[in-house]
């Protein structure tokens, strides 16, 4: 996934993302499994930075080998896929932090009227949560509904659908990309600016298990669609979006050896992906987290450990009306945390079980 932003000419500049600030998103989940046996089911959606920037985020996605049968199929954009790629995400617990002031006020017997007067502060405090939540709710709703998605035939059409800062020396970047198929469609999400510009700068950074005592923001953007499966000789794997950097030259100082990352923070879901201890790794199981958290957080003096709230089965129960496709899953549910630096040019995919 390619990012770009508005730049002050009103044009859409092709971004590198090489730290955690230029990423597009406060959070962001991936949800992938085989549908088919040449088709791909993805949905991946997030909560767009409140920074004032306008985005476009680009994927592209290779093309069918059968012209006639199109690459990327859309099959909903807005609170749907949201609200699917949220109920996978349920199946795995969480952290949530505990509040250390909170507790030793409670367990103070002898809590004067000054403690007194915090409890009632707390107490409204959590009182107002709800009401919060809901007008949280709407403006995710709302900034839904402005996001535009649109499939672009072949890179060229890019620069005629959008207006695009430097065309040539993007065009030549993204040709360059060793990751981008020779023969591609481009998957076009037109994020409008959320906020004003220096809101970023205050809003709080999400991890994938732990959060505050406090609701967390909604996610305010989901996309779903297919996409054609990626093969390998006799392996299969399943492609990843996620924002990356585009190839740059190696800064002039640098050796031979120079290798160009990008930052990446993400949360992946996965059926029937391998569990192994390389970069194609498909994570852990609900069972091995929760047990591995339980062993690294055994005594729960920071964290409580809050357990999964819903099931595969539950999911697709509730999304096999509106999504057919998701009774064809199959395999294990799998999550991975995609953190930290990984080099450019390589697409994230990830290595599918027998």
């Amino acid at each position: 996934m390619f990012v770009f932003e508005a730049v002050d000419s009103g044009a859409l500049a092709l971004l590198d993302v090489a730290t955690k600030d230029q990423l597009p998103f406060d959070e962001y989940v991936v949800v992938a499994g085989l549908v088919q046996s040449s088709r791909q089911l993805t949905c991946l959606g997030g909560r767009v930075k409140s920074d004032g920037k306008r985005r476009l985020l680009v994927v592209p996605l290779a093309q069918a080998q059968d012209t006639s049968t199109p690459s990327v199929q859309v099959l909903d954009v807005g609170e749907v896929a949201l609200n699917f790629l949220q109920g996978v995400r349920a199946c795995f617990p969480t952290l949530v932090k505990k509040n250390p002031l909170a507790e030793s006020m409670d367990d103070d017997s002898d809590s004067d009227e000054e403690e007194g007067e915090a409890h009632k502060k707390q107490k409204h405090d959590q009182d107002d949560q709800p009401a919060e939540a809901a007008n949280a709710r709407q403006e995710a709703v709302k900034y839904m509904s402005q996001t535009r998605v649109k499939v672009l035939a072949t890179l060229d059409q890019l620069f005629s659908a959008f207006q695009i800062a430097d065309p040539t020396n993007v065009q030549t970047s993204l040709r360059n990309d060793p990751s981008v198929p020779k023969n591609c469609q481009l998957l076009c999400m037109d994020c409008p600016a959320l906020g004003t510009a220096g809101d970023g700068a205050y809003a709080a950074v999400p991890h994938a298990f732990s959060s505050s005592t406090a609701p967390p923001e909604p996610l305010n953007i989901g996309v779903l669609f297919s996409e054609v499966a990626t093969s390998k000789e006799k392996e299969q794997f399943l492609h990843i979006p996620v924002p990356r950097s585009p190839p740059l030259p190696a800064p002039g100082a640098q050796g031979d050896d120079y290798v160009q990352e990008s930052f990446q923070d993400a949360t992946v879901l996965t059926f029937g992906t391998k569990r192994e201890a390389t970069a194609h790794g498909g994570g852990k199981t609900c069972e091995e987290m929760i047990k591995n958290i339980r062993m690294r957080h055994a005594s729960g003096t920071f964290c409580t450990l809050v357990l999964p709230t819903k099931s595969w089965e539950q999911v697709a129960d509730a999304h096999k009306a509106f999504l057919p496709q998701v009774c064809e899953l199959q395999g294990e549910l799998r999550l991975r945390r995609l953190m930290g630096n990984a080099p450019c040019g390589a697409p994230i995919e990830l290595l599918l079980g027998n």
